[in-house]
């Protein structure tokens, strides 16, 4: 349970701490404790709660951020105007980033809003793509940790 709560903790602050914190980022925290035993689905589930908690709290204050800023609730409207299907691409780049990572998911939540898409579709995309993601990267941990570590050992020893 303990595990459970930390991963929450952990993948909640790791949108933000990581760029300046790699070894605090969601990804590797997963192949962590995946490799520490933790079920993959486990490690997903919380990992994906605590992401989504972020996103959630990440939707709300940018869009206050795009209000307060003219300039850049200007660009946001020139390319909704511009691109006719501004809406569905930024859906379809919500999907390869909730899975792959690619655009990276944080920018694109302070942004969901102002390409129309609700909180609520946001975390129906990204939800069970960052369950996928990272029981895979905890599975992946099971697989690969033991190695990691005797390579580690040798190396230092």
């Amino acid at each position: 349970m303990l595990d459970f709560v930390v991963l929450i903790g952990i993948a909640f602050v790791g949108p933000v701490v990581s760029p300046f914190m790699p070894l605090l980022s969601t990804e590797a925290m997963a192949i962590v404790y995946g490799g520490r035993g933790v079920s993959p689905w486990v490690v997903g589930c919380a990992c994906a709660v605590g992401q989504c908690g972020a996103y959630t709290v990440l939707y709300k204050v940018g869009w206050a951020a795009v209000q307060r800023w003219p300039r850049m609730h200007r660009q946001i409207d020139w390319l909704r105007v511009r691109y006719t299907r501004a809406r569905e691409t930024f859906q379809l780049a919500t999907v390869t980033a909730g899975f792959f990572g690619v655009p990276p998911v944080l920018p694109m939540a302070i942004l969901a809003k102002s390409f129309g898409m609700s909180l609520g579709r946001l975390l129906a995309i990204c939800a069970p793509l960052r369950v996928a993601r990272f029981a895979l990267l905890a599975w992946l941990g099971d697989s690969i940790w033991p190695m990691l570590t005797a390579w580690w050992t040798r190396l230092f020893a």
